[in-house]
């Protein structure tokens, strides 16, 4: 039976609490993860912190930052206090499976600092691949792209399996790099047309949109997509995720934290099948690296979590744990000196006494830890100015702001035809044959094509006639004119020509007392109908449909004719008409009309690089003092004005800048100061929005200051959201 003051103590052992502490190339973060039911459970992650990861003074405070908010986001009481981790790397850091020399002593110092215990490490990028196929159900095949402000690793991923990864420096386009660094996998069957991009959880949509915006199919590329890859945007928090559950279970069942299922075949990824023992990464069963021996100090890593060919697994990292006063029992003075009188016993309890507090002062001395967080407003950097692109420049001129340009043309052929809008009368003349009367005494010759008119309507002599004159003598009923027949064709079409017999002619401009004509017989044969025909607004709208038409693709052929290194000024394309063939003329009988025509069109280009140096050159020229750039700076241009070889380009800049912060000289400037007087120094500092300090152990505000010693003061920067 149990006194109700009594507690039976659990037959069940405690839970392990474990931490993920993924190290990337510019950034750190976290998360505590724990088994529950034989399965791996994230509980929280930490903040993602960027430091200088190859360097200690800023890698240690930064996991020191990150590995303090998981802790504090599971218990705020700092109860829960993980002592072992695993670690995920980057590729670089990792060759044949072994930790690169320079690294293991950064870990050593990094584990050794912050107290913890490392049971393992997973190449980032493996855990995410292995996690992406957890998650999908399938081997995921894919172009897995980090990113971060000076790097991007591309990773090439094909059923789950890892290709090969690259790691390329960062230019101003990124698009541009990812391709470098797809070209150095060498010719591949077939790229996949998914893109995966992921970085420290900040906002990717910009560079989403500009890899979408790529023409990876363009051949100039050289790049075997089958279709246009999508680009997807991973979560945040999906890469240390990966370490925790994907890997988190393999170093589970080496711990004994699961129960391996025996069905599984799989060689394990931790434990005495790992290619490294624990000693090499400075962890040796048992053992407290604090008291190892100098000459121990390299051997400071943990096991590989997973090789290149096999599935990732998580890292863990922890806060630095929370420090406790030693218990101290005195002793009783009587064992040692029985004999001893009761004064000698008090001073000798003085003694004591005085060590133990000497022992005090020195732990609160040299043992107390902080980290100070610093936050800081960005400003804002944004400008515009012209700048001439030049064919005649021989090269980029920083200070006249002119950049060399290069005139491309190209020329394009097309065809098209439209339905006529003109119509035309057409048809046959009316003839005839008149008798021609001279009734004057003198013969009279006519010649071919004499006009004669009656009605309104004109005919012409298809031949020339002389008629002979007048004959007869003073008695009227003797007189006769003199007559001749002669063939005539009328000079219009149409059935009105066709006049009936006995009609009276004028000819030419001869008096009918003179010479006059008459058929005996009506004329025939006139005709008339209306057809389409060309008009000359033909003319003028076929061409203009053509050149609009032919206009896009001319423009279009240039700007794939010029390399992917250069910037087309889209404003300066101009185009002119080379050739041009009608099929048919103004007048002409025809239902459609046909055009031929050979465009031409021309413009400048200059190289990215040069305007990229431009504006580097601008923008540190705009920096303030104690201020830097923080990314990449974004740009845009317009066309401002285009003559002869040169164009006047406007382009904007924008930016952000941050404070340019002195680690070292804050460190030395706030050591053993009050928690108020460091503020007041920090908050004075030029950009400084916020404060904010971790201390371990927790000491009473009454003692309270920032330590003594300056090793043990981290310095983490942030930027305010």
């Amino acid at each position: 039976m149990f006194l109700p003051f009594f507690k039976k103590k659990s037959d069940h052992p405690r839970r392990e609490f474990l931490f993920a502490l993924e190290i990337g190339y510019e950034t750190v973060k976290s998360a505590i993860w724990t088994v529950v039911n034989d399965k791996t459970q994230i509980l929280s992650f930490g903040n993602s912190i960027r430091c200088q990861t190859d360097n200690t003074d800023s890698l240690i405070p930064g996991c020191d930052q990150t590995l303090s908010d998981a802790a504090q986001a599971v218990d705020q009481n700092g109860r829960i206090q993980p002592e072992k981790m695993i670690l995920g790397l980057p590729s670089a850091w990792v060759s044949d499976d072994k930790i690169d020399g320079a690294r293991l002593h950064l870990l050593r110092d990094l584990t050794k600092k912050l107290s913890l215990q490392a049971i393992g490490f997973v190449v980032t990028i493996q855990a995410l691949v292995k996690y992406l196929h957890l998650t999908e159900g399938t081997p995921p095949s894919a172009i897995v792209i980090g990113i971060w402000q000076a790097v991007i690793e591309i990773t090439l991923v094909h059923l789950g399996k890892i290709v090969g990864t690259q790691l390329v420096k960062r230019s101003g386009k990124i698009s541009l790099d990812v391709v470098e660094g797809l070209s150095r996998f060498g010719r591949q069957d077939m790229l996949p047309s998914r893109i995966l991009i992921y970085d420290t959880g900040a906002n990717l949509e910009n560079t989403r949109q500009e890899l979408l915006a790529f023409p990876w199919q363009a051949p100039q590329n050289r790049l075997n997509f089958m279709h246009f890859p999508k680009v997807e945007i991973l979560p945040a928090d999906f890469s240390v995720k990966a370490i925790s559950l994907s890997g988190g279970s393999e170093v589970a069942v080496a711990m004994g934290l699961i129960t391996p299922d025996p069905r599984v075949s799989e060689t394990p990824l931790v434990g005495e099948n790992a290619d490294l023992a624990p000693g090499d990464l400075g962890f040796v069963a048992g053992g407290d690296i604090a008291v190892l021996p100098a000459a121990a100090a390299p051997e400071i890593i943990a096991t590989p979590v997973a090789r290149a060919d096999e599935t990732p697994v998580e890292e863990t990292s922890h806060p630095p744990p929370r420090f406790h006063f030693p218990k101290f029992k005195l002793p009783s003075f009587h064992l040692f000196l029985p004999e001893t009188s009761f004064s000698a016993k008090i001073i000798l309890g003085i003694v004591f006494l005085v060590l133990i507090a000497g022992g005090l002062f020195a732990a609160y001395w040299y043992l107390p830890r902080a980290t100070v967080v610093i936050s800081v407003t960005p400003k804002n950097l944004a400008d515009s100015f012209d700048v001439t692109a030049d064919t005649t420049a021989a090269g980029p001129d920083l200070n006249a702001r002119v950049l060399p340009a290069k005139t491309a043309s190209t020329t394009v052929s097309g065809s098209q035809s439209k339905s006529t809008t003109g119509t035309k009368l057409v048809g046959d003349r009316a003839t005839g044959t008149v008798s021609v009367i001279n009734g004057t005494p003198a013969d009279r010759t006519f010649p071919q094509g004499t006009v004669i008119s009656a009605s309104g309507l004109k005919f012409s002599f298809n031949s020339p006639v002389t008629v002979p004159a007048a004959s007869g003598s003073a008695d009227p009923s003797s007189y006769q004119p003199g007559k001749a027949d002669v063939n005539v064709t009328a000079q219009a079409i149409g059935v009105e020509s066709n006049l009936s017999a006995g009609s009276a002619f004028t000819i030419g401009t001869f008096s009918t007392m003179d010479y006059v004509a008459k058929n005996n017989t009506a004329f025939s044969g006139g005709t008339s109908r209306q057809v389409s025909a060309v008009a000359a607004q033909d003319l003028t709208d076929l061409r203009s449909q053509l050149i609009s038409s032919l206009t896009g693709q001319v423009k279009n052929q240039l700007a794939s004719s010029v390399s992917s290194d250069r910037q087309l000024v889209v404003d300066s394309v101009q185009t002119g008409v080379i050739t041009e063939k009608f099929d048919h003329a103004v007048g002409d009988v025809a239902d459609s009309l046909n055009l031929s025509l050979t465009l031409k069109a021309s413009g400048l280009s200059f190289a990215d690089v040069d305007l990229n140096n431009l504006i580097s050159a601008r923008t540190q020229a705009l920096i303030p003092g104690g201020y830097e750039t923080e990314g990449e700076v974004s740009h845009n241009f317009s066309v401002k004005s285009v003559k002869n070889n040169q164009a006047v380009i406007t382009v904007q800049i924008s930016s952000q800048l941050t404070p340019i912060l002195a680690n070292d000289q804050i460190i030395k400037n706030i050591t053993g100061k009050s928690v108020s007087a460091a503020k007041t120094y920090l908050e004075n500092i030029s950009g400084v929005s916020r404060i904010d300090f971790k201390f371990t152990p927790p000491l009473p505000s009454g003692i309270l200051t920032l330590p003594h010693q300056s090793k043990n003061i981290g310095v983490v920067i942030k930027t305010a959201q």
